[in-house]
């Protein structure tokens, strides 16, 4: 998807990348008549339509008024899930991505499994290069709750799928406290983010 008319790219160090995605069958799209003079809010436009196709958005890096906010807003408007890897504090490109995991508006990521359990795609046993056979899964440990947590899951087991601020009003616990405590058992596979930004039981 450009964000300019086409005949050309931009940046041009893409043109190549796009000349690939041709030759294997892809297509590149633009919204843009060919007349259309090249602008910087063309781009934030073009996100906007990214978003809307994508299953999901992941930020890796933004400042506090980086275009990739706006991307994000896009999917969180259209009910898509969001997600964002952390940074160190203090660190202005990482400023933005901190702040969409601070106000839960975006599932931390730490890993490519991550990516997977929020959108909740599996993927198919890998096989036994010696063998041909598919491996067996791996067990993983058990998360070790506290009366909190287990508070949240037993209150998401009973009402189904609820936001941060409903889970707040039938725990008794503060939002903030419960937006930390779910990331944790997102990543423990525990609780997922639904569309509209909803957590649910697994």
């Amino acid at each position: 998807m450009l964000g300019n008319p086409l005949g050309f790219v931009y940046p041009e160090a893409h043109t190549a990348d796009a000349q690939i995605i041709l030759d294997r069958g892809g297509a590149v799209v633009s919204e843009f008549h060919s007349r259309c003079e090249m602008q910087g809010n063309n781009f934030l436009r073009r996100n906007r339509i990214i978003a809307g196709l994508s299953s999901g958005t992941l930020v890796v890096e933004s400042a506090y008024r980086g275009g990739s906010l706006s991307t994000a807003a896009c999917a969180l408007g259209y009910f898509r899930d969001v997600m964002a890897v952390p940074g160190r504090i203090g660190d202005s490109m990482s400023e933005g991505t901190n702040l969409l995991i601070r106000d839960n508006r975006a599932a931390m990521v730490l890993s490519p499994t991550d990516i997977l359990s929020c959108l909740n795609w599996d993927l198919l046993p890998v096989k036994n290069k010696s063998k041909g056979l598919p491996e067996e899964p791996q067990p993983q440990p058990a998360l070790r709750l506290d009366s909190q947590q287990q508070r949240i899951l037993e209150t998401l087991n009973d009402c189904g799928n609820l936001s941060i601020d409903d889970l707040a009003d039938k725990t008794g616990l503060p939002a903030s406290k419960i937006s930390a405590l779910c990331l944790g058992m997102e990543i423990g596979g525990l609780v997922r983010r639904t569309p509209g930004n909803m957590l649910e039981k697994l």
